[in-house]
Protein backbone atom coordinates (compact mmCIF):
# COMPACT_ATOMS: atom_id res chain seq x y z
CA UNK A 1 0.00 0.00 0.00
CA UNK A 2 1.31 3.47 -1.19
CA UNK A 3 -0.19 5.28 1.78
CA UNK A 4 2.17 4.02 4.08
CA UNK A 5 4.59 6.83 2.57
CA UNK A 6 2.28 9.79 3.12
CA UNK A 7 3.55 12.59 4.93
CA UNK A 8 0.80 12.14 7.39
CA UNK A 9 2.53 8.73 8.80
CA UNK A 10 6.18 10.48 8.56
CA UNK A 11 7.49 11.66 12.02
CA UNK A 12 6.57 8.78 13.66
CA UNK A 13 3.03 8.64 13.08
CA UNK A 14 3.04 5.76 11.37
CA UNK A 15 4.96 3.10 8.78
CA UNK A 16 6.74 6.03 6.92
CA UNK A 17 10.16 5.61 8.67
CA UNK A 18 12.14 7.28 6.28
CA UNK A 19 9.94 10.86 6.99
CA UNK A 20 8.92 10.71 3.47
CA UNK A 21 7.19 13.90 2.25
CA UNK A 22 5.53 14.58 -0.82
CA UNK A 23 2.88 17.08 -1.60
CA UNK A 24 2.24 15.96 -4.96
CA UNK A 25 2.10 12.31 -3.91
CA UNK A 26 -0.32 13.14 -0.94
CA UNK A 27 -2.29 14.63 -3.53
CA UNK A 28 -2.47 11.84 -5.89
CA UNK A 29 -3.63 9.31 -2.87
CA UNK A 30 -5.86 11.49 -1.56
CA UNK A 31 -7.44 11.82 -5.66
CA UNK A 32 -7.34 8.27 -5.42
CA UNK A 33 -9.47 7.36 -2.35
CA UNK A 34 -12.15 9.90 -3.52
CA UNK A 35 -12.58 8.09 -6.82
CA UNK A 36 -15.62 6.69 -7.23
CA UNK A 37 -14.76 4.30 -10.17
CA UNK A 38 -12.28 1.83 -9.38
CA UNK A 39 -10.36 2.06 -12.77
CA UNK A 40 -9.77 5.61 -12.09
CA UNK A 41 -8.98 5.20 -8.72
CA UNK A 42 -6.13 2.61 -10.10
CA UNK A 43 -4.50 4.52 -12.61
CA UNK A 44 -4.13 7.26 -9.65
CA UNK A 45 -2.68 4.74 -7.57
CA UNK A 46 -0.53 3.76 -10.42
CA UNK A 47 0.59 7.26 -10.57
CA UNK A 48 1.17 8.11 -7.04
CA UNK A 49 3.59 4.52 -7.06
CA UNK A 50 5.41 6.56 -10.20
CA UNK A 51 5.82 9.11 -7.86
CA UNK A 52 7.55 7.17 -5.47
CA UNK A 53 9.49 5.30 -7.86
CA UNK A 54 11.15 9.05 -9.08
CA UNK A 55 11.38 10.32 -5.75
CA UNK A 56 12.69 6.88 -3.94
CA UNK A 57 12.76 7.07 -0.41
CA UNK A 58 13.19 4.29 0.58
CA UNK A 59 15.88 1.13 -1.33
CA UNK A 60 14.59 -2.33 -0.19
CA UNK A 61 17.81 -4.76 0.36
CA UNK A 62 16.65 -7.42 2.21
CA UNK A 63 13.55 -8.93 3.52
CA UNK A 64 13.79 -9.71 7.31
CA UNK A 65 11.01 -13.15 6.60
CA UNK A 66 9.90 -15.16 3.68
CA UNK A 67 5.99 -16.14 3.71
CA UNK A 68 4.94 -19.15 2.15
CA UNK A 69 1.55 -21.52 1.86
CA UNK A 70 1.46 -25.22 0.52
CA UNK A 71 -1.94 -27.28 0.69
CA UNK A 72 -4.07 -29.56 -1.62
CA UNK A 73 -7.08 -27.65 -0.56
CA UNK A 74 -5.75 -23.93 -1.02
CA UNK A 75 -6.81 -22.35 -4.48
CA UNK A 76 -4.74 -19.26 -4.23
CA UNK A 77 -3.06 -17.57 -1.37
CA UNK A 78 -2.25 -13.62 -1.85
CA UNK A 79 0.52 -11.89 0.18
CA UNK A 80 -0.05 -7.90 1.07
CA UNK A 81 3.21 -5.37 0.17
CA UNK A 82 5.16 -6.46 3.81
CA UNK A 83 5.10 -9.90 2.72
CA UNK A 84 2.86 -11.50 5.38
CA UNK A 85 -0.51 -13.04 4.47
CA UNK A 86 -3.19 -11.48 2.82
CA UNK A 87 -6.27 -13.66 4.56
CA UNK A 88 -9.07 -12.12 2.73
CA UNK A 89 -7.58 -13.27 -0.65
CA UNK A 90 -7.22 -16.78 0.41
CA UNK A 91 -9.59 -19.11 -1.25
CA UNK A 92 -10.23 -22.80 -0.91
CA UNK A 93 -9.97 -25.03 -3.72
CA UNK A 94 -13.41 -26.69 -4.96
CA UNK A 95 -14.13 -30.12 -3.40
Amino acid sequence: MVEGYASSAADGKGLNYGDYKSATFDALIAQAARQTDRAQAFDTYRQAQSQLLNDLPAIPLWYAKVSAVASSRIDHAAFNYMGLPAYNELTRRAA
